[in-house]
Order: C-alpha cells, then sequence, then structure tokens
C-alpha cells in the first residue's frame, strides 16, 4: 500500500508545538492510508449518516403519528414536572342564594354570594365553606390543580394511543416463519390488535 502523495504538506516545526502528541499520532495514522481507501471510508460514513437522518424523519405515517404523539407527550410531562406552585385539590364553587328577610337587597335580585371547596372522597362528596378573604387564592389553585389533573389525562389518552400506534406497527412489520406457518397470537395481543 502505498502511502497519500497528493495529501497536505507536513505541518512546519512552529505549527507542530500547537498539536498535542495525540493529535500528532493521529494525523501520521490518517497520513498512512492510501487515498482510495480514505476516500471509500468517508463515502461509506456518509451513507450511514445519511441514513440515520432518514431514520429521525421516517417516511411512515404510523411512526411520524408515534413520535409526534411521544413529543406532545414529553412536554406535558415537562410542564407537570417543572410546576412548583401549590394547589388546592377539588372544584371551586360560587354560590348565590335568598335570606329570606322582607328587606334585604336579596328580595330585589341582589344575591348573595358564597364560596365553596367541593371534592370527592370515597365516592361521597364533601363540601367546605371559604371565607369570602380566601376566594381569590383558593380559586386560582384550584385551577391550577383542574389543569395539572387534565394535563395528567392527556398523558394518559397519548400513551393509550402511542401503545396502539405501536401494536399496528408491530402487525405491519411481523412475520411468520416458515412462511404461511405463523405461531398462534397470544390472546392478549388479539385484544391489543
Amino acid at each position: 500500500m502505498a502511502k497519500r502523495s497528493d495529501g497536505p504538506p507536513p505541518l512546519e516545526t512552529e505549527q507542530k508545538e500547537f498539536i498535542t502528541p495525540e493529535q500528532r499520532q493521529i494525523l501520521n495514522l490518517v497520513d498512512s492510508i492510501p487515498l482510495q481507501e480514505l476516500e471509500t471510508f468517508i463515502e461509506k460514513r456518509e451513507r450511514e449518516i445519511e441514513r440515520m437522518g432518514q431514520a429521525d424523519q421516517p417516511d411512515n405515517p404510523l411512526v411520524q403519528q408515534i413520535l409526534s404523539l411521544e413529543e406532545r407527550r414529553s412536554e406535558l410531562i415537562e410542564q407537570l414536572v417543572n410546576e412548583n406552585r401549590p394547589f388546592i385539590r377539588g372544584s371551586f364553587n360560587k354560590k348565590t342564594h335568598k335570606c329570606g328577610k322582607k328587606n334585604c337587597k336579596c328580595t330585589r335580585g341582589e344575591f348573595h354570594k358564597s364560596f365553596q371547596l367541593s371534592a370527592r372522597v370515597d365516592g361521597r362528596t364533601h363540601t367546605r365553606h371559604i371565607p369570602k378573604s380566601d376566594s381569590p387564592r383558593v380559586e386560582r389553585d384550584t385551577k391550577r390543580y383542574q389543569a395539572w389533573i387534565s394535563s395528567r389525562a392527556e398523558i394518559v389518552r397519548f400513551c393509550t394511543e402511542q401503545l396502539q400506534l405501536i401494536d399496528k406497527r408491530r402487525s405491519e412489520l411481523l412475520r411468520s416463519y416458515p412462511e404461511g406457518q405463523p405461531f398462534p397470537l397470544p390472546k392478549s395481543w388479539e385484544q391489543n390488535s
């Protein structure tokens, strides 16, 4: 094997001081590889990189759907993990009512307001009165809780949908061996397919 003669000229003495011994060793190794072999290696590596790029952007719509769901799910998880403000479990309710006194403003249509926090515990709804002074904070914190629960439900929906798409993808890729004589599918697969 002949050494490359059309490569760059050897480094001058004043340039060598900027190169570490490891870099010098690599340069000497590359200089010892014949040019044709080096070009073949580079072309092969470029094809591998191109294939990897194509794998990142698949043409299969099913794979694109799976990856899109994963991206949206990851964004939601990141939001939930990064949330550091407190929230209150339950629902904030504003109630209006009449008190029943004859000369009260509520007889003229200006009803009394009250605020409640309600939550289900063991299948039963529990309610608590909220003082007017606490109502803005409780309303804000319960809205934050509702948003949290909604995001969590969305993540569950994305996971379920992803698994269904992954099962479809499995069906696309599944081949039997020998041809035409497949093993019977497990019952769990039949339920998910």
